[in-house]
């Protein structure tokens, strides 16, 4: 199922265009070579030995949204992307900095008090678990909740947690897993 497309950080324009397989409405999973997800990158990107692709013109699902009467209806949105008040960034940052202490990466901080936001590109990221699924030195792309209920513009399910983007150190390949608390 096609998800989105983000634009890759660098002076040549390219993006990452995910993809995740949908399993009786759980996406994916927290594996990210397992196969079920892919975050492929374009131009000139790698694509990971363990991606299935099928034949040219091969056409899949789509992001959607459920109706009330239980149909799912495709959609697209187009997103402005709206830098962070300094606040909450340092918030975020604090947060990160907290879950690397955890992880045994970084010295001893305190938990921060802050907002927290979910989806966003860029930045640090903030695991629900503490856990990095892809370790350094991938690099962090982006970061997405899961919206499994009705009133939700369209919908993910991570198993009510957070899916994560990366790049490889070269930025020519993807990765994409979730965690949940």
């Amino acid at each position: 199922m096609f998800i989105g497309q983000f634009p890759v950080p660098g002076e040549e324009l390219r993006l990452a265009y995910l993809f995740l397989a949908a399993d009786e409405g759980m996406m994916a999973g927290p594996d990210p070579e397992a196969g079920d997800a892919l975050l492929l990158v374009q131009p000139g990107g790698r694509i990971p030995s363990f991606a299935v692709i099928g034949p040219p013109g091969t056409r899949g699902r789509t992001l959607w949204r459920r109706e009330p009467d239980g149909g799912e209806t495709p959609v697209e949105f187009h997103l402005d992307l709206l830098p962070l008040e300094p606040e909450l960034e340092r918030s975020m940052d604090e947060r990160a900095a907290f879950q690397r202490h955890l992880r045994g990466e970084g010295p001893e901080v305190r938990f921060p008090d802050g907002g927290h936001v979910h989806d966003h590109i860029g930045g640090l990221p903030s695991f629900p678990s503490g856990r990095a699924e892809v370790p350094a030195p991938w690099q962090f792309l982006f970061a997405l909740t899961d919206t499994p209920y009705e009133d939700d513009p369209y919908f993910l399910d991570f198993g009510n947690g957070d899916g994560f983007g990366f790049l490889s150190p070269d930025g020519l390949e993807g990765r994409f897993s979730w965690d949940i608390p």
